[in-house]
Order: C-alpha cells, then structure tokens, then sequence
C-alpha cells in the first residue's frame, strides 16, 4: 500500500469548535440589523426616523444590545436639549424635560459625537441624571449641527 499526503493546500479544514454557531449568530443579527434599517428608512423626516430607529431597538435588539430605555433629545435652541421621546422600561412622565447645553455631558458628546457615560464618571450630574433614573448611558449625536441626541 501506497499512503500519500496530500499536496499542500489541498486539506479540508474543518470550522473551529464553535465557530459555526458564532458566524450563524452574527449573520442572523446583520440580516435582523438590515430589515431594521429598511423600516427605518422609509420616512424622510429625521425625527420620525430616529423615532422608528429607537422603538425597533427596543423592540427587536433588546437580547443583542442590553437596552432597558432609549431616549431621543432634540435641540430646541443654542442653551438646551428637550426630551421629546422616551422608550422602554421605567418611563418617567418627563417628556419636555431640558438639559443645558452646558452639562458637560452633552459638551463632551458634542465633541465626540458619541460618549458612553456612568454616573461615577467625572462630568456625571446626578441632579440632572437622577430625574430621568439615570446611572448610566450610551449616546451619539445625529444631525446638522447635532440638532438630536440619541
């Protein structure tokens, strides 16, 4: 008998322990993210876009991204942001709720574009967090002139 080992490159590699279920996970959850953007797409108003965007995270993203609220934020003028949405657990009466433009939150923010923040973070107000039940948050800008938060 004649035993030959086969050419360099012409293995059959086999998937790593695991790796198939990671890749089918992470496929399901881009496909899950692209029907997500077509919803979102269908309307040419931000605001109602951004709208759609945070119900479907909270609705359809809940198990992949730890949400528990989202909260959409608009510029009402050059000294505040007002609360104008509010979704998932908890939610305050607190629609119409300001925070100044001077938080330094929201400077940082502006600065970066996004900011994940906890209340022992320096910058971290709780007399402006703690209305809302706020401890911690991840927030990005959108918009001309960062006109909402997200």
């Amino acid at each position: 008998m004649d035993s030959a080992k086969p050419e360099s490159g012409t293995e059959t590699r086999q998937p790593a322990a695991g790796t198939v279920e990671k890749s089918t996970t992470y496929r399901l959850f881009w496909r899950k993210v692209d029907a997500a953007l077509g919803a979102a797409e269908t309307s040419h108003d931000l605001a109602t876009t951004l709208d759609t965007i945070l119900k479907i995270l909270l609705k359809d993203f809940r198990s992949e991204l730890p949400f528990v609220a989202g909260r959409l934020y608009e510029k009402v003028d050059d000294s505040r942001y007002v609360l104008r949405r509010w979704y998932g657990d908890q939610q305050p009466d607190k629609l119409g709720y300001a925070v100044p433009i001077t938080y330094a939150a929201v400077q940082m923010l502006q600065e970066r574009g996004i900011l994940i923040m906890r209340e022992s973070d320096p910058g971290f107000d709780r007399n402006i967090e703690d209305p809302l039940g706020v401890s911690v948050f991840a927030a990005i800008t959108i918009g001309e002139d960062n006109r909402f938060i997200l």
